[in-house]
Formats: C-alpha cells, structure tokens, sequence
C-alpha cells in the first residue's frame, strides 16, 4: 500500500512539474509569434533590409516606424574565477552588430527586425582593422551548430510595456544546423571618408534557417526547440558611420 501511495505521489509532482514548467514564458512566446508582423509598408528609404521570412515579405526602413541604421561594438567575454587582478576576462573580446535594428526606447507595442553580428575578435584589433578584413572577403558563413565562427543572423520581436521597457523573443541560426543552401555575401562594401568621418557604404544579401532557442543543457527557453522558419533572398543596403 505504501509503494502504491508512494508512486501516486511522485506521478502527481512529475505531472504537476511537466504542465507548470516555462508556462508564462511558452504562453507569452506564443502571444509574440501570433502578432508577428512580416509585411512591406508603402515607403522607403536608402537604408533598408528587404527578405521573405517564413513566405512572408518583410521590410525593415532606417527612419520608418522607429528603425535604425546600426553598426555597433559589443563587448564579448567569459567569466572565469573571482579575481582581483587587472587582467581581462577569460576570452575577452568584441564583436560588432549591425544592421537595421530597433529603437526600444521608441518601439510600439509589437515591433521585430533583424540584426546581424560578427565573430568575435580579440581587444587588441581596431574597429576599423577588422571590418576591413571582414569586408574584403566576399562570401561567408551563417553561424550554426555546423560552423559556429561565422556571422550571427537574430529574427526579434519587441512587446513594449505601457510605460517603460518591454521583452524581448528571438530567433537564432546559430542554435542549429545551417543548410548548404544559407549564405552570406557582401555584393558592395566601400569605404569613404565623407567631412572627415569615415562611412562604410554596404550591400549584402544573406539566406538562413532560424530556430527556436535551447541551452547547451537542453533547456528550451520556450519550450518549443528545433527549425522555426527560413530567411529567404535577404538584401541590406545601408551607408554608416564608422
């Protein structure tokens, strides 16, 4: 009777655990994805990134509906032991954003883009060092479970508060494998030094499959995992300042 109870017991908090766990985060993903809104508004602008998400046209304009020209440094590192010292982080480095992105301080109600970034490279190299040598090759590759070096792609969609701040749900290539049909190329970069300020004036076209987030542990953040969707004839055109 005892082993009875007892294994009615443990069934009862195994079930409980597995109907309560990520709820509010699963139920919340699920409110973003049905207001996610891939269309192509009646405007335009010099600065843009144009795709077909998931059969879907979607058009992001620098200056339309709170969208920004982006080129930016991130700093990358991983912690190691408590020191005192001055000695850098553990993989110190920095990578760089860019793209068309989101003013979250300006963003609606439901709001989504698409940003990219760079591997990450060591403090020691410029700003400037490396984007050149990023720019003078041609073709490169989406960063994926397959090769996880290349260059991030983020599909996010912003739920902005009544009053201040908002959350934020993504997409990633890089938490899954890339098909050999996924590319990144730079058709145009040049470099011009415009009333002294240095501006790179880009054309790019990328192509990739986005997934659901998991951890390395195999926690799905939304308790969805796998392919979500592709990036399909992806085109960015922007001019920004170094």
């Amino acid at each position: 009777m005892k082993t009875i109870i007892l294994s009615l017991t443990l069934i009862m908090m195994l079930s409980c655990k597995k109907e309560g766990v990520n709820y509010p985060q699963e139920e919340k993903f699920n409110e973003m994805v049905n207001h996610l809104d891939l269309n192509c508004l009646d405007t335009s602008s010099s600065d843009f990134f144009k795709a077909i998400i998931n059969g879907k046209n979607a058009c992001y304009y620098d200056g339309v509906n709170n969208m920004k020209k982006e080129l930016s440094y991130r700093n990358y590192f991983v912690t190691g032991s408590p020191s005192t010292t001055t000695q850098p982080p553990k993989d110190a480095g920095h990578v760089i954003l860019f793209g068309i992105t989101l003013d979250l301080e300006k963003g609606q109600k439901y709001q989504n883009w698409v940003e990219f970034s760079t591997p990450r490279f060591d403090l020691g190299i410029s700003k400037e060092m490396f984007l050149d040598s990023l720019f003078s090759i041609s073709d490169h590759q989406i960063a994926g479970k397959n090769f996880p070096n290349g260059i991030k792609v983020k599909l996010s969609m912003y739920d902005k508060k009544q009053k201040s701040g908002g959350s934020v749900y993504s997409f990633y290539s890089e938490v899954g494998c890339q098909s050999s049909e996924s590319y990144l190329r730079f058709r145009k970069v040049e470099k011009k030094v415009e009333f002294g300020y240095k501006y790179y004036d880009i054309e790019m076209e990328v192509q990739c499959d986005l997934f659901y987030h998991v951890n390395d542990d195999g926690y799905a953040q939304y308790g969805k995992e796998g392919l979500w969707g592709k990036l399909e004839n992806g085109l960015l055109k922007m001019k920004v300042r170094l």
